[in-house]
């Protein structure tokens, strides 16, 4: 490979990582959706609504870190075939991610839960 000079392996670990970490996130919001809001706890509705509502933000990054280490993945194994032009491609995919529509954001609310007007 003429302009490409990269270590496979650690990339690898890196994507390997990453999705352990995304492994992580999406159980953390699979709990907050099947979260049970008949809790008896003092303040534990307004706690599980507070997480319930950042519900779509965890969506959005998990699509995120699948996108790029989907990306990333393609890339290593262009590379690992020889072909600069398809590793590139995947790259360039990987590297716009971020430039996709910006994560939901959930509308302030005041303590009672009521939507604080805008």
């Amino acid at each position: 490979m003429t302009g490409w000079s990269i270590g496979p392996e650690p990339v690898r670990t890196i994507i390997a990582k990453a999705e352990i970490e995304q492994q992580a996130l999406v159980t953390v919001r699979k709990d907050v959706e099947s979260h049970d809001a008949t809790s008896t706890t003092p303040g534990a509705d307004a706690i599980g609504e507070f997480f319930r509502s950042r519900v779509p933000g965890l969506r959005w990054i998990d699509e995120r870190i699948t996108a790029v280490t989907v990306g990333a993945s393609g890339a290593l194994q262009a590379y690992e075939d020889g072909d600069e032009l398809m590793a590139g491609q995947h790259q360039r995919a990987a590297a716009t991610i971020g430039a996709l529509p910006p994560m939901p954001r959930p509308r302030p609310q005041a303590p009672g839960g009521l939507p604080i007007p805008q």
